[in-house]
């Protein structure tokens, strides 16, 4: 319930053409550019940069310098920092060159800000002001992403992304982000890639983070309160308790709002964290953030780092205001097209151009560039969220409409599965109780009930997963109906009895031609498969993997009636098939069934194994010929190939 609420309170902010409150969308667009240093001119990173009156900003890079583009309209550019004060310089579209120097606060730094709060008080008390002091209201937030994979100081990898992101610090709001602009550099080819985005709103992961456990291993402590805009800060550390290594950090929180406004965590694997935040009007928004992750892998340590910084906040925005195509959060960014040769855009934008050149004119013949023709295929996903469903007429054409409509139902619902369920592990368990216990026995009974209502006879279901007989079934025909059914349509009656492994078989081809399009040497689809697809297809494809002489099932003392329509599937299609003119029995025996009965089910389940071989079932949709040409199979198809040749048949 609390989902669809988010997705209505966007549905009407995408509704809301209302004026925009942080941006001017302006064809005059002009680039304001800089140099800060500290006291003692030493080049100041990560110092934040933002406009007053247009509420755009950015930080400087590692060397202090920074650039962004503004309306030219006269305006004030902050620069500030924890610990110093803030400087302001009036800018215009004339406005040349700036240079800044901070200072530190004139406010004594020893000065504690006396709280009657302990340090771990006064941290709970700032979780608990988050849904006050950050925005509840979905937002949409402009921010450019940059990261690389390093290794003993020699750049392997690189990469830069234009966001638009809407993002809410709602708890359980799931953010969108939508891909604009995409650059990547592979400077090596053994490289291993940066998997993922990653989350940098420190805010939306504090409450695990420092939660009651967090309390019993850790001491909190104050440190000398700062300042930061102008405006007291509490500094505050924590470290683990009674042990010299482990994870430690410092957390900024202004003293007025108890607002969060800088994390710099590092954690005992070495990896670190640091988030900082800026209040525009009367929220605290998320302007700029550093992840760095250490990818040990044997004798060698790969160092990937990420930036990310936000530009423009826009509060009142439509869905028209949004720029780019949506990608997931757990996207691998390599694989998308890339803009690599507008340079002008990622110039006026802080790339981390230096240090790419220098590396070119070493090794210039060993950079590989990802072009967008070579890679139009990596935009899309291997299932992108949608539901396909159809009508039609007839039996034959009704059950194959029947298995595509429940077979796009099953996608989507695991798709939002996927979206809403955190943790991978959490999401399979998810698909697994759906597909298991909700989505196959329903399509069993209704491709049975389909069936059965087109030759005039209604049947009742029993929808309890978990009843006499394991698993939902039809009933309510008593034998004589059944029997009648029998000799009038024999062939729709022997149908009745491989419907449901028909079922299974017809949804492996349909998942089957779906992995056939795709290609799966692209990353995100090799996952996307992993996760909505390959549970599905094992299923399906083992349905008729089974041991033909399973234990007799003993029918219930009960009412005709009320009794499961078959009980015995398995065995009644091989009894019916060889004896058509037998007498109908509800229940069939392995004791009913001939010599040569039990050898063909024996067979026919010898067969069903063939299904596992499915190259699609392996991630392997496609086997390549030349560059041009490849070719794939299904192995359904080819058992029944396979059982014509040799003579068999093949249910």
């Amino acid at each position: 319930m609390k989902c669809k609420v988010q997705y209505f309170i966007i549905l009407l902010l995408f509704l809301n053409f209302g004026h925009l409150s942080f941006i001017s969308f302006s064809q005059n667009r002009h680039i304001i550019s800089g140099y800060i240093t500290d006291e003692n001119n030493v080049p100041f990173p990560h110092v934040n940069i933002f406009l007053s009156t247009s509420k755009t900003g950015t930080v400087t890079n590692n060397n202090g310098a920074f650039s962004l583009t503004f309306s030219g309209k006269e305006d004030v550019l902050n620069a500030s920092f924890i610990g110093y004060e803030t400087q302001t310089v009036k800018i215009n579209k004339n406005t040349g060159f700036i240079k800044i120097q901070l200072k530190p606060s004139p406010l004594q730094l020893n000065e504690v800000v006396v709280s009657n709060l302990s340090a771990a008080e006064l941290l709970k008390k700032a979780i608990d002001k988050i849904h006050e002091n950050y925005p509840q209201q979905p937002f949409l937030s402009q921010a450019y992403y940059r990261a690389k994979l390093s290794e003993k100081d020699t750049l392997r990898y690189l990469e830069e992304t234009f966001f638009n992101i809407v993002k809410s610090c709602q708890p359980g709001f799931s953010d969108e982000y939508f891909l604009v602009k995409n650059r990547n550099f592979r400077l090596a080819t053994d490289h291993q890639a940066l998997r993922q985005i990653g989350n940098f709103d420190m805010v939306k992961s504090v409450s695990r983070l420092f939660n009651s456990q967090f309390f019993r291993d850790y001491t909190v402590k104050f440190l000398p309160s700062t300042t930061f805009d102008n405006r007291m800060v509490y500094a505050l550390s924590y470290a683990r308790k009674n042990k010299e290594a482990g994870s430690f950090g410092s957390i900024y929180i202004d003293v007025e709002d108890m607002a969060f406004v800088r994390f710099d965590l590092h954690f005992e694997s070495g990896d670190k964290r640091l988030a900082q935040y800026k209040k525009i009007e009367d929220k605290y928004y998320l302007m700029s953030g550093y992840t760095l992750h250490l990818n040990k892998r044997f004798d060698r340590v790969l160092p990937a780092e990420a930036d990310i910084l936000v530009t423009n906040i826009v509060h009142a925005f439509t869905k028209e205001n949004i720029e780019g195509m949506r990608v997931n959060i757990e996207d691998i960014l390599e694989t998308y097209a890339t803009q690599a040769k507008d340079t002008l855009f990622w110039q006026e934008h802080n790339a981390i151009l230096k240090a790419l050149e220098k590396y070119q004119a070493k090794q210039k013949d060993s950079i590989i560039i990802r072009n967008s023709k070579q890679y139009e295929a990596h935009i899309k996903r291997l299932y992108t969220p949608n539901l396909s469903l159809m009508a039609s007429t007839g039996l034959t054409r009704d059950f194959y409409t029947f298995n595509h409509n429940t077979n796009s139902v099953n996608r989507y619902v695991s798709h939002l599965l996927q979206r809403n369920l955190r943790g991978i592990l959490k999401q399979q368990i998810g698909i697994y109780l759906y597909q298991t216990f909700v989505s196959t026995p329903l399509e069993e009974n209704a491709s049975e009930w389909l069936l059965l209502n087109k030759n005039g006879i209604h049947s009742k279901i029993n929808p309890l997963i978990v009843n006499k007989y394991n698993s939902t079934y039809l009933f309510g025909i008593a034998d004589r109906q059944i029997s009648d059914f029998k000799t009038g349509n024999h062939l729709d009656f022997m149908l009745l009895h491989t419907i449901r492994n028909d079922g299974h078989y017809a949804k492996s081809v349909l998942i089957e031609e779906e992995l056939a399009k795709a290609d799966l040497s692209n990353k995100n689809n090799w996952f996307n498969y992993l996760q909505l697809y390959s549970m599905e297809l094992l299923m399906h494809k083992g349905t008729n993997t089974y041991n033909p002489f399973k234990k007799d099932v003993k029918q219930h003392d009960i009412t005709e009636e009320k009794q499961a329509l078959i009980i015995d599937r398995n065995r009644s299609w091989v009894k019916y098939l060889f004896n058509p003119d037998a007498e109908y029995q509800r229940h069939i025996l392995n004791e009913n069934l001939s010599d040569e009965e039990q050898r063909y089910l024996k067979r026919s389940a010898y067969w069903s194994w063939f299904n596992l071989v499915s190259p699609q079932l392996y991630g392997i949709p496609k086997f390549k010929l030349n560059e041009k040409n490849s070719f794939t199979f299904s192995s359904i198809t080819c058992v029944r190939l396979l059982a014509k040749c040799s003579g068999k048949i093949y249910g």
